[in-house]
């Protein structure tokens, strides 16, 4: 395919959602980052997975936020600076209407 059609399509799929944006890998350990977290969040039966989404979207240390199936509703990807940060964003996540259990896996290493 030559540059312009590849250039339409990618347009295309940007206009349409399919493509919704572009991303960095970044090793954050080296970036200053001590605490890399996957969360499993879980919530009530009633809760507004919406309302919780745009909750978990606003902590500026949350990086990806997923609704899910499974154990938990959510699950969600988060870099601190340090441990307290992460207590921090732990704790603001269980204060969400709602969410009833927070399980923080640390990662100790990125491959």
């Amino acid at each position: 395919m030559s540059t312009t059609t590849v250039s339409k399509i990618v347009k295309q799929f940007e206009e349409k959602n399919i493509i919704m944006g572009y991303n960095a890998t970044i090793n954050w350990p080296d970036a200053g980052y001590e605490s890399t977290m996957c969360l499993q969040i879980s919530t009530t039966s009633d809760a507004n997975t919406n309302t919780v989404g745009t909750s978990l979207k606003k902590i500026d240390s949350i990086q990806q936020e997923f609704y899910t199936t499974g154990d938990a509703s959510f699950s969600a990807y988060a870099v601190c600076k340090n441990t307290n940060e992460a207590t921090t964003v732990i704790n603001t996540i269980r204060n969400i209407d709602s969410v009833e259990r927070v399980v923080p896996h640390i990662i100790l290493k990125m491959f």
